[in-house]
């Protein structure tokens, strides 16, 4: 239990300077070849955010695209029902 308890203890510790390091703070031990691993982590981190971002526009875009094509095949469809109901008043009324 002892050594369970400092294992997960150990791991807390090297996620919290891991943190430390992504947030640009805990830098200065760094090796040279440490902090390009780190630049790299961070680009890649930051391309998978940029690309999460993208796909989540496109879906919102798409999704705006078939309401508004929806919405303009409804008002066309009202648009006729109205002119109809206008031409049969008419042909009615005179």
């Amino acid at each position: 239990m002892q050594e369970h308890l400092r294992k997960l203890n150990d791991v807390n510790h090297k996620l919290r300077k891991e943190i430390r390091q992504r947030r640009g703070e805990d830098l200065d031990d760094l090796s040279i070849d440490h902090l390009r691993d780190l630049e790299q982590h961070m680009t890649e981190s930051l391309n998978d955010v940029r690309g999460r971002k993208y796909h989540v526009i496109k879906t919102q875009n798409d999704t705006c695209r078939k309401k508004v094509k929806n919405l303009e095949e409804r008002h066309g469809n009202l648009l006729m029902e109205y002119e109809a109901k206008l031409e049969d008043q008419i042909w009615f009324s005179g």
